[in-house]
């Protein structure tokens, strides 16, 4: 499975592009379109489990589980599912990131593969954060200033949480939503230095592999 990460990077880009565009330009039909993107993060992340028999079958479970918990919530509108939706969404997104992570550091030589879990890890360390704040808002509405809306569509600010998510993780801060409680401000400032601890740290690793890669060539061609 040389290039199994592709799966996920696939799917990871379509949520980050579909999601928005159904916010803005299908305001009736954001929710279930919304809910067929994270789907298909699901499925693709599932997907690049497959080398790992116990973490795939971990990752089908929370997948069929975010899809019965979504199907539950779209019948019965009970807000409080959005809080198990969200949680199981996380442990996947974690789930995953662990393993991708594992395979950039660990997987040997620098190929494509590699190059795209980096990538994929970058993408889901906002993704997850973007559920903690999400969470965050479900549990306490006050917590963060500039949400648009009312704050009993949490599901909708989903979307709203991700951009804030990766604002946050590129250190950007335009500012228009801000944490206004300590929890929501400490987790904000973990997740900035989360975000630029991850790229010194894999650059600096991928790039001494890469050269070492090198080294061992040119010596064993002397």
């Amino acid at each position: 499975m040389h290039i199994r990460y592709v799966y996920l990077l696939s799917g990871l880009l379509a949520y980050l592009v579909a999601a928005p565009i159904a916010v803005q330009f299908l305001p009736q039909a954001d929710f279930v379109l919304v809910d067929l993107a994270l789907v298909l993060v699901l499925v693709a992340g599932a997907r690049s489990l497959m080398g790992f028999k116990w973490m795939f079958r971990f990752g089908v479970t929370l997948a069929v589980s975010w899809v019965t918990l979504e199907v539950v919530y779209l019948f019965s509108r009970v807000e409080l599912l959005i809080v198990f939706v969200l949680l199981v969404a996380l442990v996947f997104v974690a789930l995953v990131g662990f393993i991708a992570l594992r395979d950039v550091l660990y997987g040997g030589e620098v190929d494509q593969n590699r190059l795209m879990g980096a990538m994929c890890v970058y993408l889901l360390i906002g993704l997850a954060w973007a559920y903690v704040f999400t969470l965050i808002h479900v549990v306490s509405p006050t917590s963060f200033e500039g949400i648009a809306g009312p704050t009993t569509e949490a599901h909708a600010k989903a979307i709203q949480f991700l951009y804030y998510s990766f604002v946050t993780l590129t250190t950007l801060g335009y500012g228009e939503i801000t944490p206004a409680s300590p929890v929501a401000q400490t987790l904000a400032y973990m997740e900035a230095v989360s975000g630029q601890f991850y790229l010194t740290i894999l650059v600096a690793a991928l790039v001494g592999m890469l050269l070492s890669r090198r080294q061992s060539s040119k010596e064993s061609r002397a």
